[in-house]
């Protein structure tokens, strides 16, 4: 059962919701409501009870906030969400504010995700602000190359819908993206707005407040085609729908 009249925008999202549910958790979350947040600096959060869908109960709720990250990044916030709705039904020992606790590092881990307060390797595991980075090969590894395959999820498609109260003149402008690896810091320029991944780090490339460009770049494509970035010679990218290596023209 879904919460009555959710809008079709959410439909993949609600689908890809369940499918982690029975492949990461069992099919024990209940269903959750959710919402696509479009205001910049919002926060993806979970929040048990809060949506009024118009049933006779209120549906928890899910919110994410969509920016320009390639799918698989997108997917792990949505399953990290997820661990705090398991927590909340299912855990024995559930914080208050979402803190990440033991409990729901462990049940992290179980599906294949590492958590880290820095965002890298070695970073501390529990806390308030606590990211995640995937665990190769992992449960959420398999789980999301099947998402991936049978959805053709499209991270260009997902940032337009996020951004879809700008003009249409504005959305099909070709405007050059700069996107940073948070961990080793390399940058490569595109305008594709997202869909890259570092090689060295296996962590999806942000979208950075300037576009400028520094030193010589070239340009590079994805073998399948899906995408083109100009980037330093010794980039290490891959692309991030089909996570083959980016290589120079």
């Amino acid at each position: 059962m879904q919460p009555a009249d959710k809008p079709r925008d959410y439909e993949l999202f609600q689908a890809t919701y369940a499918f982690f549910n029975e492949t990461l958790f069992s099919g024990e979350l209940p269903p959750c409501f959710i919402k696509l947040r479009r205001t910049r600096g919002s926060k993806s959060y979970f929040a048990p009870h809060r949506s009024d869908s118009g049933a006779t109960r209120r549906w928890d709720e899910l919110g994410l906030y969509l920016t320009p990250l390639p799918p698989t990044e997108i997917l792990m916030t949505l399953v990290h969400q997820q661990l705090h709705c398991w927590q909340y039904h299912c855990g024995d020992n559930v914080p208050s504010r979402h803190f990440h606790n033991a409990e729901w590092v462990r049940k992290a881990k179980i599906i294949g995700l590492q958590p880290t307060a820095t965002g890298q390797p070695g970073g501390k595991e529990t806390g308030h602000q606590v990211t995640q980075y995937l665990i190769p090969g992992g449960r959420f590894d398999r789980a999301q190359e099947v998402i991936l395959r049978k959805t053709g999820f499209q991270v260009e498609q997902l940032w337009m819908f996020s951004q879809s109260s700008k003009s249409p003149d504005h959305q099909a402008s070709k405007a050059v993206w700069r996107f940073q690896c948070p961990g080793c810091r390399q940058c490569v320029w595109s305008e594709s707005t997202g869909g890259f991944i570092c090689q060295n780090c296996v962590r999806g490339l942000r979208a950075a407040r300037d576009s400028q460009r520094v030193g010589d770049v070239i340009p590079f494509t994805c073998p399948r085609g899906c995408r083109l970035m100009r980037a330093p010679s010794t980039a290490q990218v891959l692309c991030g729908q089909c996570h083959a290596v980016m290589a120079a023209l």
